[in-house]
């Protein structure tokens, strides 16, 4: 009896310990992206006023208290040139006083240089990485100095800008237009065996107590 007892516990343990495992609260799949437009080359290939999509793949749990994290992936989609890989780690970073978000290649030159940077908005205010938000149309820069070029490696060899497409608000201003976009992977729901395996459990305990329950009578008589 104390073995079947111990067998069912077990079962059930089991069965909690799959379903915390899924929980959301735990580790979250989140992407970040972040378009303008902007000239350049990619590759030694240039390109105009182009749209380019940066897209960063992290998890919620890695989220540290900055708040920050650095991408399990990175890459970048230029317009009318494909879609490359970022070579080097690239940390996403938010200053949530201020709402600020910066894209960060972490590499480059060996020191942080910003892929996007200063996306100021009201709508990031607060915002620490862990959820889904935007898209927010933001005021940002990145970095386009002629003089001393940043270069961030890819897939398919080096990017980089030249020129932002200036923010119609502010045309006299080097900065652009960016919209930031963070979407979450949908909650994480238990896998069917991990339910069925609770449910066998539970019913074996059900199947135990009127057991004991009779053998107690029987001994009462």
């Amino acid at each position: 009896m104390h073995k079947t007892i111990f067998l069912m516990a077990t079962l059930i343990l089991s069965g909690a310990c799959m379903i915390a495992a899924a929980s959301p609260s735990l580790a979250v799949p989140i992407t970040y992206t972040d378009s303008f437009a902007a000239s350049g080359t990619l590759g030694g290939i240039g390109f105009t006023d182009a749209t380019v999509l940066i897209t960063v793949n992290a998890d919620t749990a890695d989220v540290d208290n900055f708040p920050s994290v650095i991408g399990t992936s990175a890459s970048v989609q230029v317009a009318g040139l494909g879609t490359a890989t970022l070579i080097d780690p690239i940390e996403v970073q938010a200053d949530v006083p201020s709402g600020y978000i910066f894209i960060t290649d972490v590499d480059v030159s060996t020191l942080a240089v910003n892929l996007t940077s200063n996306l100021d908005s009201a709508a990031l205010e607060g915002y620490g990485l862990t959820t889904s938000i935007g898209p927010v149309t933001t005021y940002g820069y990145t970095c386009v100095n002629p003089a001393t070029p940043c270069v961030y490696p890819t897939t398919s060899g080096g990017l980089e800008f030249t020129a932002l497409v200036p923010n119609p608000l502010y045309p006299t201003d080097p900065g652009g237009a960016f919209t930031f976009t963070a979407i979450t992977a949908p909650e994480s729901v238990p896998e069917p065996s991990s339910v069925a395996l609770l449910a066998v459990a539970l019913a074996g305990l059900g199947l135990i107590r009127p057991r004991r329950g009779l053998n107690i009578r029987h001994l009462g008589g």
